[in-house]
């Protein structure tokens, strides 16, 4: 019995030689055959090694009725068969694929003493449709359910001797190499132990064991108060995330060898857990520079990370297994289309698999690169280098300062694999740039647009005085026109030992202050003014025996006057340098010196001064308004002044406690180190009590304190509506209330006299024959004012003064104690009548003096403004002053110029 067929594998015996003819060369079949068996090698192993193996594209297996249908595609054995399938194939039918077959050894479980292989697996070779086959049979008909099964490509590769012999004869045919392909359904198991007899293994397949290490995040909150606790807090998460990266190690060796070997030519894993492990001592020993070892360690978790991404991608499988699938390609399950799949394998040198081994590679000297250059930095120059932020891989940064440059791996040759394999990596931005820039924008990135940079990071500053670094990065912000703010916070509880401040918080309070400091200097210029004038009309009213010379206690008016006026000029004079300075700085440094206490005792003694002449004189004196002398003794603004002190003083005391960073991160919970500042943001510096900047932080948001310098308020001038100091005659001088009854007794007696004598003197003519004479004077007849040529203007003015004296006599009266409640009534309801008779006559007198053209400016016109100006101000009834205003209001819209500037005045004072 002849031998059955076998499936030949061209590449489990690779030809290594080939005959080469020479002229004349008598050529045997081993010799021709030579040619084509290494030539055919050399094609395959061209396909395998340098193009890759697996299904390439398309050989999707679907259900389609009771059918299955398999789409065109192709794919590449790893014996370098090119499996095609040109078009789309509906398959209805099998027929029997049993022992008849030519011999697959792995269709075959197991081998026989002699061999040979045994018990093959159940297989049924697919029919498409309308292909004509006496053997085949419907789909349905198949032992067991089509969605048990899945569709393999075979290509049956056999050679086949087709020599016709008897027993006398035997011509020599020669044999015929047969490749065909054929679809055959397998039964799922049977399809995953094909799978799973000899795998192919790529490196992203071995990198799924490799374990993802995540860096943790140190803890900050309100009990950060001194540097130990805040180095705990990094030391404690440098040293927790470097323990997870140093179980993590082993298990590249262990998965991935051929990458360490292809890099360190052995495995380096001993080495870099020896150095982690001193460096990890290093950390536990440190007092300062904590968060550049937190920075190193997540420098290094994200290498590790990186480059198990890498790998991960990487599925290149160089020089495959020839014996993992050499003459079969599996295409699925009819249930499942995606399982029981075989894979795709390039080749190394595919353009993308030759680019992903190779950064998987690179990532691993990287990774090696950054262990043997560490180096606690000491440098103090600080600089600013565009980068970016930790949302794009670690290599798209800038390098850290904390990376020394060595000879025999310069950190920025290992740093970016695309810069790198592209012979640039002097271009890689740094704290140490200078020691391999290649360009001028690396040698000094913040001369070039740094709009692609979303982070800056900001070195050289630790262990230096907080005021120094402080300034210098505030000066770079402004001059290179940096994108941050720079904030400092100090880590203590105390905020007397704030370094960083800013000189001066101007704020609201300080305007409102100085608003109070001018109010409390122009009243004590009023009431200076005021006692002035209050001293010399209480001397001309003693002068003129309107007033008597000494009050009922005793005490001289004059001296009494005089007293108050002269407190009030010297509290004045005191409170002068101090009030009129126009800084709240220098406010504060006045009002600390020696003019400080000699302003509120001057200050606190014109006070008494006033309130006793006040008490003295108040029987004697008296004003139509509040008194200067009035404001002094019922405002508290000069208290205002210290309790705006007191607030101001609270004011920077909250602010400062801002500064603390138990405080600050309270109020800012999103801070984070990152070893620079985002765009935008704000760069926190940190600086023990000391001074000494110990480390920083970022928040992606403005969060400096705005500084508001000090500047000089501008001076404060009269408001021009305001009303004269003294409006006419608005101090008087009243004259005791038993004078004022003797005198009109008196007054009234003598006009009494003088009607007898004159009612005499008439009867008497009468006696006589003879009569009064016409030029007779009635002497209750008061004499008219000549004031502006115009009589019945004068006229009207001297009404209008007798009047305003009978208001005024009228109001004192009304002031007097011992008024009986009757009479009182009496004299306010007179008060009322009296107050619109003068407001009906100052409205005539307005009108006549618009009529009559009198010049305001003139002598007479000024007297005849005062006159109307202290009528005006004597009247106190809301009514009176409304029919006073109405009237002037008249008047106004027939005035122009300075008569209507004048009647205005008139009306303000009534309002």
């Amino acid at each position: 019995m002849a031998d059955p067929l076998q499936v030949l594998s061209s590449l489990e015996t690779l030809a290594d030689h080939y005959t080469v003819f020479e002229p004349d060369q008598v050529l045997t079949h081993g010799q021709l055959n030579s040619v084509s068996d290494f030539w055919g090698d050399q094609v395959r192993l061209s396909r395998v090694a340098l193009s890759g193996v697996g299904l390439v594209t398309g050989l999707h297996v679907s259900r389609e009725g009771t059918g299955v249908r398999v789409t065109r595609g192709f794919g590449v054995s790893t014996d370098g068969d090119l499996m095609t399938l040109a078009a789309d194939t509906l398959y209805d039918r099998f027929r029997p694929y049993d022992t008849t077959a030519p011999v697959y050894r792995p269709f075959y479980r197991g081998t026989a003493a002699d061999g040979s292989p045994t018990d093959m697996i159940v297989l049924q070779e697919l029919v498409p449709v309308g292909e004509s086959d006496v053997l085949a049979q419907p789909l349905a008909a198949l032992p067991g359910p089509l969605t048990d099964r899945a569709v393999l490509m075979l290509m049956e590769s056999v050679v086949n001797d087709p020599d016709m012999c008897s027993g006398t004869d035997c011509d020599n045919l020669g044999r015929d190499a047969l490749h065909r392909v054929r679809l055959l359904l397998i039964r799922r198991s049977d399809a995953q132990t094909l799978l799973d007899r000899l795998p192919l293994r790529p490196a992203s397949e071995a990198a799924q064991a490799l374990p993802s290490v995540a860096m943790r995040r140190p803890v900050l909150g309100s009990n950060i108060v001194n540097t130990a606790l805040l180095a705990t807090r990094f030391r404690d998460s440098a040293r927790s995330s470097l323990e997870d990266l140093q179980r993590a190690l082993p298990t590249l060796n262990a998965n991935c060898p051929e990458v360490l070997a292809d890099m360190f030519g052995a495995d380096p894993t001993a080495r870099w857990l020896g150095t982690l492990a001193s460096l990890s001592t290093q950390f536990a020993n440190a007092t300062s520079g904590l968060q550049n070892c937190y920075g190193f360690v997540k420098d290094l978790i994200e290498q590790w990370n990186a480059l198990r991404e890498a790998l991960l991608a990487d599925d290149a499988v160089p020089l495959p297994n020839v014996a993992a699938f050499p003459k079969h390609l599996l295409l699925g399950a009819t249930a499942a289309p995606r399982e029981q799949r075989t894979g795709l394998y390039p080749s190394p040198l595919d353009a993308t698999a030759r680019e992903r081994s190779a950064h998987a590679r690179f990532h691993a000297w990287k990774f090696d690169a950054l262990i043997a250059s560490f180096q606690m930095p000491t440098d103090t120059t600080v600089r600013v280098t565009p980068s970016l932020s930790d949302v794009h891989p670690l290599e798209a940064r800038a390098i850290p300062w904390y990376y020394r440059v060595l000879e025999t791996t310069p950190i920025h040759a290992a740093w970016n694999f695309r810069l790198s394999s592209r012979h640039h990596e002097g271009q890689n931005l740094g704290y140490r740039a200078t020691a391999w820039a290649s360009t001028a924008r690396a040698r000094d990135p913040l001369a070039f647009a740094i709009g692609g940079h979303d982070f800056f990071r900001i070195e050289g500053h630790l262990g230096r005085p907080a005021e120094t670094v402080t300034a210098e990065l505030r000066q770079q912000v402004a001059e290179r026109n940096l994108p941050f703010q720079v904030q400092a916070v100090l880590v203590h509880t105390s905020r007397d030992r704030l370094r960083v401040r800013p000189p001066f918080r101007y704020t609201p309070l300080h305007s409102l202050h100085y608003l109070v400091r001018q109010d409390v200097a122009f009243r004590l210029d009023e009431s200076e003014q005021f006692g002035q004038r209050h001293l010399a009309d209480m001397t001309e009213a003693v002068k003129a025996q309107l007033i008597p010379a000494t009050t009922s206690g005793g005490t001289s008016v004059v001296a009494s006057a005089r007293l108050a006026g002269e407190a009030v000029s010297s509290a004045s004079k005191a409170a002068s340098p101090v009030l009129a300075k126009a800084s709240y700085s220098g406010y504060r440094a006045a009002v600390t010196s020696d003019q400080g206490p000699a302003f509120k005792t001057s200050y606190t003694a014109s006070l008494v001064s006033v309130r006793e002449a006040r008490a003295n004189l108040s029987d004697l004196s008296r004003t139509d308004f509040v008194s200067p002398f009035d404001g002094l003794l019922n405002t508290n603004q000069p208290h205002w002044i210290d309790w705006l002190d007191d607030l101001i003083l609270d004011q920077g005391n909250k602010a400062d406690d801002k500064l603390l960073l138990s405080r600050f991160v309270q109020d800012h919970p999103g801070l984070d180190h990152l070893g620079g500042v985002w765009r935008g943001g704000t760069f926190v510096l940190v600086y023990d009590d000391q001074g000494r900047v110990v480390g920083d932080f970022t928040l992606p948001y403005p969060a400096a304190e705005a500084e508001a310098p000090e500047t000089d308020d501008p001076p404060l001038t009269r408001p021009p509506y305001r009303p004269p100091l003294v409006a006419g005659n608005g101090i008087r001088a009243v004259r005791p209330i038993d004078l004022v009854v003797k005198d009109r007794f008196t007054f009234e007696r003598e006009g009494f006299q003088k009607d007898l004598d004159l009612q005499r003197a008439g009867i008497e003519g009468l006696v006589k024959g003879a009569f009064v004479p016409s030029n007779a004077v009635d002497p209750k007849t008061r004499g008219v004012l000549d004031l502006t040529g115009d009589s019945y203007l004068d006229y009207q003015a001297g009404e209008m003064a007798h009047q305003r004296e009978r208001v005024k006599g009228l109001q004192d009266m009304l002031t007097q104690p011992g008024l009986s409640n009757d009479v009182r009534t009496q004299v306010a309801r007179d008060l009322d009548r009296a107050q619109l008779d003068l407001a009906e006559t100052l409205g005539g007198v307005a009108a006549q003096m618009v009529t009559a053209g009198v010049d305001v400016g003139s002598a007479a016109g000024k007297q005849l403004t005062q006159s109307m100006t202290s009528s005006m101000a004597t009247i106190q009834s809301p009514a009176a002053k409304a029919q006073a205003d109405t009237r002037l209001a008249t008047a106004q819209g027939r005035a122009a110029g300075n008569q209507a500037a004048v009647i205005g005045n008139l009306r303000n004072i009534g309002r």
